[in-house]
């Protein structure tokens, strides 16, 4: 499909998270074996991210590992991010 490509203000970082969130809940579903009732916890983030400076989105989860815990991540690169207070007060859209 060509989307691993950023393109500004076409395929971008809001872009990136929707495709993300997408795909997971996707898979959680398709997934062989499955245990019936479970639910996949993940979403988009939409904030304004400190350095650089501006307005971003990636895609954040709450994980159960004992407890549960929530984590941010870039759909662009896979890593896990570490936002700041002020990077998660700054969260402007958010969806799951």
């Amino acid at each position: 499909f060509g989307l691993k490509k950023w393109e500004e203000q076409n395929n971008d970082c809001d872009d990136f998270a929707r495709i993300a969130s997408c795909l997971a809940q996707i898979l959680h579903t398709r997934t062989p074996g499955r245990e019936k009732g479970t639910a996949l916890a993940i979403g988009e983030f939409h904030y304004i991210k400190e350095t650089p400076k501006g307005a971003h989105a990636i895609n954040f989860a709450i994980i159960k590992n004992p407890d549960l815990k929530l984590v941010f991540f870039e759909p662009q690169t896979g890593e896990e991010l570490i936002l700041n207070q002020t990077e998660k007060e700054s969260c402007y859209y958010w969806r799951v």
